[in-house]
């Protein structure tokens, strides 16, 4: 289908759909991950318990050591590619995805 848009209706039309069609489908992905917990809400205690006994251990100390160096050789990178183009690097649809929906998947994984 997106072949077809993409073709009769060119980029433009195919942006303008699928620019209206994704908050839907995080609205949507949002709801079903907090119903699944919602379900499962007697395991939030252990889960946050986990994530807390296991944040500060040594293992979980190597890993942000190394996330965090690799994120800033990123950060230099990205910073250079907005320099260059800043199309498509909103603020708001960022926080959405890194704080919300990836959190409310890990507490979906967790809880299952």
């Amino acid at each position: 289908m997106c072949n077809h848009l993409l073709i009769l209706g060119g980029i433009k039309t195919l942006g303008k759909i699928v620019s209206k069609l994704v908050p839907f489908m995080c609205l949507f992905y949002i709801m079903v991950a907090f119903y699944i917990i919602g379900i499962n809400y007697k395991e939030i205690p252990e889960i946050i318990s986990l994530i807390f006994s296991n944040a500060f251990t040594r293992t979980a100390s190597i890993g942000g050591f190394i996330v965090v160096s690799f994120r800033y050789a990123v950060r230099i990178v990205m910073a250079k590619s907005v320099f260059s183009n800043e199309a498509g690097w909103g603020v708001s649809e960022a926080f959405v995805n890194t704080r919300i929906v990836c959190t409310l998947t890990c507490f979906v994984i967790l809880v299952t």
